[in-house]
C-alpha cells in the first residue's frame, strides 16, 4: 500500500442529489482484506429502492446484487436510510452492529476485490449509474474508511477506526463554531453494575450547549486519556437516536457497550471532547470517584453529587439515607390495632451513598422487647426514593404477657433508624385457640441434626445428616434446607437452593441428607443455618452453628507445611458420633430412657454382688436337705438365734 498524499477523483454520472449515493467505502480493512471489504449506500429518494435491480462493477468484473446466502434478508432500502454491500462470503456482517439492509454480490469478492492502490466502483442498472474512482490514492490507514462529507463532493478519511458502516459519517461540515459553546458538565465514571452496560446504564458523559444554535453532534468524539480510546457520537449512543443538541439544553452520551472508551475509577483520568475536525472543545480530569456518584460542574466547580443526567446539576447531600413512616393501615375506628393482627405500614425510604441494603421493621414495647415478627426488605439502587407498604404480624399475646397499650413501630437499616407510636389493645381469642391446636400438632414431628460440618473448603461439599421422626398416625410431608451465610449474604447460593421435600411414613423416622457448596471463594468465620418445617406450616424450626470457610489457596498453603512423608487425608472436619441438635421432645424421651437404663444396671450389679455373699453365709451355718420342711425349721431356728 502506498502512503502518499491522498488524492481522490470522484466521477458521478448524476449529481449528489441522485436517488442512490455511494456514501462510504472500506477498501483496506484492519487485518485481512478478504471477506471484510464493504460499501455503504444511501437512499436519497423519497421512495424505497430495490437493490436487486442493480449491479456492481469495478475495472475488471461485474457482479449482481442480491441477498446473502448466510442469512435471510431484504434488498429493499427505505428513503433516507443506509444499506451495506459486501461479498457473498463476508465475515464483516458477523461483527457489525448495523441492523438495516445488508446485501451481497453473487461473488466471493466485491468486483475483483477493492484494490488498496486505487480502483473504480460502479453501481448501475439500465437507467441509472453512479461511480466512484479513487485512483491516485495513499492508504487511508489500515482500518479507516473513506467518507463522503455531508453528501457533498468532498471525501475524507474517517475519524474513527473501522469507519461508520450504516450510520452517519464522522466527517461533517460545521455550520456554527462549537468552540467555547459545547461544555462537559457532568459524567458518571463508576456506575452501579457494569461500566459497559447498555444505555441508560453504564458510563456516560453529559454535554451542554451554551450557544444560541442547535448543533448536530454526529461525528463528534469523546476520548479518555488514551488517544486511541475514542467514542464517536452517533444515533446509537444517545437517547431517542437524536444527535442534535438544542440551544441551552443538555445531551447525554452513553458508552453503551463501547469497549474502547473507558473511564478509570481510582486513578488519574481525562475526558476530552472533539468536533468532527478533531478540534478540542473541552476537557476535564479527575483522580478518583465513587460508585453511583457523578462528578457535576456547579458554578464552575466540580463536586460529587447525585446523578442528574440531561438535567441541570443540583448540589445534593449524597451520603445520608432516611426512612419515614407515613401511615399505618388496618387500624380500627378507635385508631388501635389488636394483638395477633396484621398491620400495613406505608414508608418512604431514601438510599444514599451506602453499600448496605437491608432494612428491618418490627414492633417493640417500652422495654425494647419485640412483640411482632420482623419484616426484612432490601433496597439496592442508590439515590432512589422508595415508596413501600410493609406488613407486620403482631404476636397474639395469648398468655397476656404484654399488658400495655403504647408500643413503637421501629425501622433499622441503611445506617439510620425511624420510629412511630402505635396503640395495641385486645386479643383475638379465635387465633389463640388455633395456635394451641397447632402447637399440639407440632409435637407429632421431631427433628435431630446428626451430622454437620465445622468447616468447608471452596470446591468441596458440606454434608448434613438429619433424622426426622413422625409420631403421627398419618404420613407427613417435611421440607428441609440449609445455607452458609454471614450477615445478609449467603455464600452457598440461593438460601433454598438445596430444599428437599420428603414424605415421612406414619409412626416412623427417616434419615435425610443435605449438601451445601460454596458459590464464592471466601474465607473466615461464617454461619451454617439448617431449616426444617412441616409442609403445611409457615414457621420452620431452625438450627444455627458456626462454620469455618477456607479458600482453596489457603488449604493448599496449609497442606504444603505438612512433611511429605505424612499421608494427608483430604476430608471435611465433621462432627460425627453424637447428636448435634435435637428438639425438646426427643431430649425428654431420651432422658427418661437413660434414667431407666441406669437404674436397671445398678440393680443388676447389686444382685450380682449380693448373691455370692448369701451363699457363703448359708454354707457356713446350714445344712441343706431334700426335706423342705426341715429346711424351713432350720432357717427359723437360725433367725431366732440371730
Amino acid at each position: 500500500m502506498y502512503k502518499n498524499i491522498l488524492l481522490l477523483f470522484l466521477l458521478f454520472s448524476t449529481q449528489v442529489y441522485a436517488n442512490l449515493i455511494i456514501n462510504e467505502i472500506m477498501y483496506d480493512p484492519s487485518g485481512s482484506d478478504s471477506y471484510n471489504e464493504w460499501i455503504e449506500i444511501y437512499n436519497n429518494a423519497t421512495f424505497p429502492i430495490n437493490l436487486s435491480l442493480y449491479q456492481l462493477s469495478d475495472s475488471q468484473s461485474t457482479d449482481t446484487i442480491g441477498t446473502c446466502n448466510s442469512f435471510s434478508g431484504t434488498t429493499i432500502v427505505n428513503p433516507n436510510e443506509y444499506a451495506l454491500l459486501a461479498d457473498q462470503d463476508t465475515a464483516f456482517y458477523n461483527t457489525t452492529s448495523f441492523n438495516g439492509t445488508k446485501v451481497c454480490v453473487d461473488s466471493v469478492t466485491l468486483g475483483n476485490g477493492l484494490s488498496n492502490s486505487g480502483d473504480s466502483v460502479l453501481i448501475f442498472n439500465s437507467t441509472f449509474n453512479i461511480s466512484l474512482d479513487y485512483s491516485l490514492i495513499s492508504s487511508t490507514g489500515n482500518g479507516y474508511s473513506l467518507e463522503l462529507v455531508d453528501f457533498s463532493n468532498e471525501w475524507k478519511k474517517s475519524l474513527v477506526a473501522n469507519g461508520t458502516p450504516g450510520y452517519k459519517n464522522s466527517n461533517v461540515f460545521l455550520n456554527v463554531s462549537t468552540e467555547n459553546i459545547l461544555k462537559i458538565t457532568e459524567f458518571l465514571a463508576d456506575p452501579q453494575g457494569y461500566d459497559t452496560a447498555a444505555m441508560p446504564d453504564g458510563e456516560w458523559v453529559e454535554l451542554y450547549n451554551e450557544g444560541n444554535d442547535n448543533i448536530d453532534l454526529s461525528g463528534f468524539i469523546l476520548k479518555d486519556k488514551n488517544d486511541n480510546n475514542d467514542l464517536i457520537i452517533t444515533s446509537t449512543n444517545v437517547e431517542n437516536s437524536t444527535t442534535t443538541i438544542k440551544s441551552k439544553e443538555y445531551k447525554v452520551i452513553y458508552r453503551n457497550e463501547n469497549g474502547k472508551f473507558n473511564l478509570n475509577n481510582d486513578e488519574f483520568e481525562k475526558i476530552r471532547l472533539y468536533d468532527s475536525n478533531l478540534t478540542l472543545l473541552d476537557e476535564v480530569s479527575y483522580a478518583t470517584t465513587r460508585e453511583a456518584v457523578s462528578w457535576s460542574k456547579i458554578n464552575d466547580i466540580w463536586i460529587l453529587t447525585v446523578p442528574t443526567p440531561a438535567k441541570e446539576n443540583e448540589q445534593s447531600t449524597i451520603d445520608i439515607s432516611y426512612i419515614k413512616v407515613k401511615n399505618i393501615q388496618d387500624l380500627g375506628s378507635d385508631k388501635k390495632a389488636k394483638f395477633g393482627q396484621n398491620v400495613r405500614v406505608d414508608v418512604e425510604i431514601y438510599k444514599g451513598d451506602t453499600t448496605k441494603n437491608n432494612v428491618k421493621f418490627f414492633i417493640e414495647d417500652n422495654a425494647k422487647e419485640r412483640i411482632s415478627k420482623v419484616t426484612d426488605i432490601n433496597v439496592y439502587s442508590k439515590f432512589l426514593t422508595y415508596d413501600l407498604t410493609i406488613p407486620l404480624q403482631i404476636n397474639p399475646n395469648c398468655k397476656n404477657e404484654f399488658n400495655g397499650t403504647e408500643y413503637t413501630i421501629k425501622a433499622e437499616g441503611l445506617n439510620t433508624t425511624a420510629s412511630t407510636g402505635i396503640k395495641i389493645e385486645g386479643i383475638t381469642k379465635a387465633l389463640c385457640e388455633k395456635i394451641k391446636v397447632n402447637l399440639k400438632t407440632a409435637e407429632e414431628i421431631t427433628y435431630e441434626v446428626l451430622e454437620a460440618p465445622e468447616e468447608i473448603t471452596f470446591g468441596n461439599t458440606s454434608n448434613i445428616k438429619l433424622k426426622i421422626y413422625n409420631n403421627d398416625k398419618d404420613d407427613r410431608g417435611i421440607e428441609a434446607w440449609s445455607y452458609i451465610y454471614k450477615g445478609n449474604k449467603a455464600v452457598s447460593g440461593d438460601r433454598e437452593s438445596n430444599k428437599r421435600l420428603v414424605k415421612v411414613p406414619a409412626e416412623s423416622s427417616i434419615i435425610l441428607d443435605l449438601a451445601n457448596e460454596l458459590k464464592e471463594e471466601v474465607s473466615g468465620d461464617y454461619k451454617l443455618k439448617i431449616m426444617m418445617k412441616e409442609e403445611e406450616r409457615k414457621t420452620p424450626e431452625e438450627f444455627t452453628m458456626s462454620i469455618n470457610v477456607k479458600t482453596l489457596a489457603k488449604t493448599l498453603e496449609k497442606e504444603s507445611t505438612v512433611p511429605t512423608n505424612n499421608k494427608i487425608k483430604e476430608t471435611e472436619n465433621t462432627i460425627t458420633g453424637n447428636t448435634v441438635y435435637q428438639d425438646s421432645n426427643i431430649k425428654t424421651k431420651r432422658s427418661a430412657i437413660f434414667f431407666f437404663t441406669g437404674t436397671l444396671v445398678l440393680l443388676l450389679l447389686f444382685l450380682a454382688i449380693k448373691k455370692p455373699l448369701w451363699k457363703v453365709y448359708k454354707s457356713r451355718f446350714y445344712k441343706f436337705t431334700k426335706n423342705e420342711r426341715n429346711k424351713e425349721v432350720k432357717i427359723k431356728d437360725s433367725r431366732t438365734r440371730n
